[in-house]
């Protein structure tokens, strides 16, 4: 065993969104702007959020609601509601336009982009939902660890999604004192960003908000509950390749982001539908 060093802690950058809104930003801001294959690490914690018709190509869209509901609605047909401890898991493909709305008076969700590689970004869209019970969990009562498994495999359990990019996302929950031992291929991106309590990765106490980094190098990352605290741990195998955000978009190069967006607005290429369909969530004055 080798253990993944923590190669850097910073507290996640918040933006306020309005009155009722503030976004954490783990990845996809200024201080740690891609984390190959992650584009994209947000918390968002908000009393009113509505998110009309918007389009996307290119990524798979995570949505891991920690408080409220949230209701989805995609032009292939798709419908659905995440509660408290579900999850979306959106593959954009070639194209796919869609609308979330807020069903609780609170809501806190984090998304998380996950990049596909160039030879599947003009895939099928893929649209899957998961209940909390739903979601693989399993607990270690002796160790003091209890871990929902999003996508991967963790204490040797592993989640029903299906990730096209091999990628990480468990929930832990320890009690105070309690370690993670998590096994992660050498060559893997990863990161832990607090929800709850105090961590130490290694370089010292990090509370809420805080994401640490870890090293490519190692095939373990360890922590240290130094209090009762909850974490989510995100990794995945780097693509290697060039890759191009601009907006809803997430491509290889600039030419392909100008032809998303000449997509979208023409309806073709995967978003035939666009130019006619309108979700339900919203009225049409919306």
């Amino acid at each position: 065993m080798q253990r993944k060093l923590c190669i850097d802690s910073f507290h996640a950058r918040v933006t306020q969104e309005g009155d009722e809104a503030k976004v954490y930003r783990a990845v996809g801001g200024q201080r740690l702007r891609n984390l190959d294959p992650i584009v994209l690490f947000d918390d968002t914690d908000t009393t009113e959020g509505q998110y009309p018709d918007h389009p996307h190509r290119g990524f798979d869209s995570v949505g891991y609601v920690l408080q409220g509901r949230i209701l989805h609605e995609d032009c292939t047909g798709e419908k659905g509601a995440v509660d408290e401890g579900g999850l979306a898991w959106m593959t954009s493909g070639k194209g796919v336009v869609h609308a979330e709305r807020l069903d609780a008076k609170h809501v806190e969700v984090v998304t998380v982009w996950v990049n596909l590689k160039s030879s599947l970004k003009m895939c099928e869209p893929q649209y899957q939902e998961f209940t909390a019970t739903a979601l693989s969990s399993v607990q270690d009562m002796g160790a003091g660890v209890q871990v929902r498994i999003l996508a991967g495999t963790a204490l040797g359990v592993s989640a029903p999604t299906i990730s096209r990019t091999p990628t990480l996302f468990a929930d832990f929950h320890l009690t105070p004192g309690a370690e993670i031992s998590q096994p992660i291929p050498p060559g893997w991106n990863s990161l832990v960003y607090i929800l709850e309590g105090s961590i130490n990765a290694g370089t010292g106490q990090l509370g809420p908000k805080h994401v640490a980094v870890f090293s490519k190098d190692g095939d373990t990352l360890q922590l240290h509950a130094e209090t009762a605290s909850r974490v989510l741990l995100l990794a995945g195998q780097p693509l290697n390749e060039p890759c191009v955000q601009y907006g809803p978009f997430v491509m290889s190069s600039r030419a392909q982001i100008l032809q998303a967006y000449e997509d979208f607005h023409l309806g073709r290429n995967g978003f035939e539908r666009a130019q006619t369909w309108r979700s339900s969530l919203f009225s049409p004055l919306c």
